[in-house]
């Protein structure tokens, strides 16, 4: 729809949408630049402190995080799963071999009970080696 105004200049009504678009684009970038920044793991968690604590060397084998939520869920790596398939899905993913580091960890203020349930989990699916996560005392990381 257009009108002719006093001179002769032709009116247009219609929405310019190229600042939008350059606009969506540009955040598009910023957050496409930003995302490996993100944390996979965003589980903030206060784990006890040990005096001493002592790195754990992987020497390439896997390592496999698990993570006492509260007392019915746990995180495996990065993805939570309930108590009970904790055991499916270690048997799955160690299959026997030597080659995987075990790491077990849990907030200061978890329940040892549910440290321990998983501990029988780990126990039942043949996990002979498990590694318990602390923090050095006085660090800040």
């Amino acid at each position: 729809m257009s009108r002719r105004g006093r001179h002769g200049e032709e009116f247009i009504a219609d929405i310019n949408i190229t600042p939008f678009t350059d606009v969506v684009l540009v955040l598009l970038i910023i957050f496409m630049v930003a995302a490996p920044y993100i944390p996979k793991n965003a589980l903030t968690l206060s784990l006890p402190e040990s005096k001493e604590a002592s790195e754990i060397k992987n020497d390439g084998k896997k390592v496999y995080d698990i993570i006492v939520l509260n007392s019915s869920e746990v995180g495996l790596n990065e993805s939570t799963m309930p108590v009970e398939l904790l055991g499916k899905s270690i048997e799955a993913a160690a299959s026997g071999a030597t080659d995987e580091i075990f790491t077990v960890s849990a907030g200061a203020a978890a329940s040892y009970q549910h440290v321990i349930n998983v501990l029988d989990v780990l126990k039942k699916a043949g996990i002979k080696d498990v590694f318990l996560k602390t923090e050095t005392a006085g660090s800040f990381k």
